[in-house]
């Protein structure tokens, strides 16, 4: 799935531009943004996984040795995404973005052309690590809106025109990398997305410069430490982040629990190969992209000023979900699940919403930034988490159902913090 627009991102320069000045077209950076999003899905959903599990197996590791070691990968990335992004983000404020793009291109390119070559856990391993170096997620791409945008409607728009592209990607990248996976061979994906990541490189060569030279900061901005001491004071000042904050981080460690050994789980139980894995995932990105630009408006505008209540339902609806994929005993119950969970996907956007009513418009940056640390230090917990009970699960240990059902207790945990906040407002008013 992809990350907001300001996730990691340094505080970016909002300075309008001088009168008269001809602001640059955002037709290629949308396009850029398209090509690079589904050369990095389509190789790691669900190409990755399926060829770390069959290089494992060719090592001799069992199912839950396979679980555990590749829940442990995806944590070391996230952990390596944490500390690089915000320095990428914030080297972005002085050397400019079009540079900063043309990295990231380069390096999803160098990863895949390396990861269709590994035949080694350890070489995949490294390689998969060192791309979150230079991993961005579409952060880039939002600063270059907020750099380049004159006003608010302006933004507004630009961010959807965005969202549109990557939410394309996201549906076509699954179904792309689980069609190559089967029907070519384990290394196809990879070739493919390094074929795409080339043709995005090319092309944020050739696109304008969202942030001149005038505007850049001449050093870079503080670390995460003074982030932290900043947003500790925001804490203080309002009791309700902090339960916002929780919810949000317990959700994303529930659904980072699953996702990070849901290709896995879908193979052992369902016995699905590449490509149904690729369609179910496709499946889930229309469910995104149709929660985020139909339904999550529709229950706005109907529950007005009862925001908190949204994320509590749409939280509730991700349980239920899980739950319901405990008892499918088909994978025909899995799509109806899927389907039917489709309000769970309001609920991340809806959290935000509840958090930044909590700080003033020039806090935002900041609380973006801490945001976006704690979604993916959730996320590396709930990888850890996620593939160690579905590993014991293999071995006997626990029940069958523990990945889902400690899934669905945190999204219980995040309602409840939800609820907690609300009193906490009650209670000051």
């Amino acid at each position: 799935m992809y990350s907001s627009a300001e996730d990691g991102l340094a505080l970016p320069l909002l300075q309008q531009s001088r009168v008269g000045q001809r602001r640059a077209s955002l037709a290629p950076l949308f396009l850029v943004a398209f090509i690079n999003t589904s050369s990095r899905i389509s190789a790691s959903t669900p190409a990755l996984c399926l060829l770390f599990q069959d290089v494992a197996a060719a090592e001799g590791l069992d199912l839950a040795a396979t679980a555990v070691a590749f829940g442990r990968l995806v944590a070391l990335r996230g952990l390596v995404e944490l500390a690089a992004t915000p320095a990428l983000a914030r080297w972005s404020d002085c050397s400019g973005r079009k540079l900063a793009l043309c990295l990231c291109c380069m390096s999803c390119c160098l990863e895949c052309v390396f990861l269709a070559s590994s035949r080694s856990l350890l070489v995949l391993s490294l390689v998969h690590v060192a791309g979150g170096l230079l991993a961005s997620h579409n952060a880039i791409e939002g600063s270059c809106i907020l750099d380049a945008c004159p006003n608010d409607e302006a933004r507004a728009q630009a961010f959807e025109q965005l969202f549109v592209a990557l939410g394309a990607a996201l549906v076509l990248g699954p179904a792309v990398g689980g069609e190559l996976s089967f029907a070519v061979s384990r290394g196809a994906p990879f070739v493919a997305s390094a074929v795409l990541s080339c043709g995005s490189l090319v092309l944020a060569c050739r696109m304008p410069e969202y942030l001149p030279t005038a505007r850049r900061r001449a050093k870079m901005g503080g670390g995460v430490l003074e982030t932290l001491r900043a947003f500790r004071h925001l804490l203080r000042r309002d009791r309700r982040l902090s339960w916002y904050l929780s919810a949000f981080s317990l959700s994303g460690a529930g659904i980072s629990a699953f996702l990070s050994v849901r290709i896995l789980w879908a193979r052992h139980y369902f016995g699905w190969d590449g490509r149904e894995i690729g369609r179910m995932l496709a499946c889930y990105g229309m469910t995104v992209v149709a929660a985020q630009f139909l339904l999550l408006p529709l229950l706005l505008w109907r529950m007005q000023g009862r925001e908190h209540l949204v994320a509590q339902i749409c939280l509730l609806v991700h349980c239920a979900g899980f739950a319901a994929y405990s008892l499918a005993p088909s994978a025909a119950w899995v799509y109806a699940a899927l389907l039917l969970g489709t309000a769970g996907n309001c609920s991340v956007p809806v959290l935000q919403g509840l958090c930044s009513r909590c700080v003033a418009d020039e806090e935002h940056a900041l609380l973006s930034r801490v945001a976006s640390m704690l979604s993916t230090a959730s996320q590396v917990a709930g990888a850890l988490i996620g593939s160690g009970l579905f590993a014991a699960s293999l071995r006997g240990c626990v029940s069958q159902h523990a990945l889902l059902a400690f899934t669905a207790a945190c999204f219980v945990l995040a309602t409840a913090c939800v609820a907690r906040a609300r009193r906490a407002e009650t209670w000051a008013l």
